[in-house]
């Protein structure tokens, strides 16, 4: 700007023409800017009004919001009742199932135990029954024999008696002799003529 003047009322031509210049481009930067500018604030505006929108819309959602937490703290409050009650029942099975399983194992060991005693008491009368059955056989063993040695004497006694008798049978034969002169009576014949 000092080289505009060179005093107080001489210009200088080419200076004034360059800061002319000068002072002409800066004024279209300014339009220019001017004009950026109110559209930046016309989009501020549109922007404004959305997020007006926007809150109003926000607002109305925290609102409901809001208003359901009531509802939600009673459902959430039933949800826990239900939850506890739940848990009460779940320690009651707990109880349960371990009370079953001692009643069980105790049924089971008595199971066991009468079952050894009655294996214990049939293998005793298994022996007793193999003992009599043994006794049985003996008995059966003895009177068998006993029957077979009478079978033997008596059957002994009849094969003496018949070699007894076999032996008087040659002279008993030579007593009945039929003579000669006496004929048996022949045979009829029979008719084939």
């Amino acid at each position: 700007m000092e080289d505009l003047f060179l005093t107080p009322r001489v210009l200088d031509e080419r200076a004034f023409g360059a800061f002319a210049d000068e002072l002409r481009g800066l004024i279209c930067e300014a339009r220019d800017a001017e004009r950026a500018l109110r559209r930046a604030v016309s989009g501020v505006g549109e922007i404004r009004r959305n997020l007006g929108e926007r809150l109003e819309e926000l607002r109305d959602g925290t609102d409901r919001a809001l208003g359901a937490l009531p509802e939600l703290d009673g459902r959430l409050a039933q949800a826990r009742g239900l939850l506890d009650r739940v848990g009460g029942r779940l320690n009651q099975i707990e109880r349960a199932e371990r009370r079953l399983d001692e009643v069980v194992e105790e049924k089971v060991a008595s199971a066991e135990r009468r079952l050894e005693a009655a294996a214990t008491a049939g293998e005793g009368k298994l022996a007793a029954l193999e003992r009599s059955a043994e006794q049985v056989a003996q008995a059966i063993g003895r009177a068998l024999a006993a029957r077979a040695a009478a079978i033997e004497g008596d059957l002994s006694r009849k094969l003496d008696n018949l070699e007894c008798r076999a032996a008087a049978l040659p002279d008993r034969v030579a007593e009945v002799r039929v003579p000669r002169h006496v004929r048996r009576p022949a045979a009829p014949q029979s008719p084939t003529a």
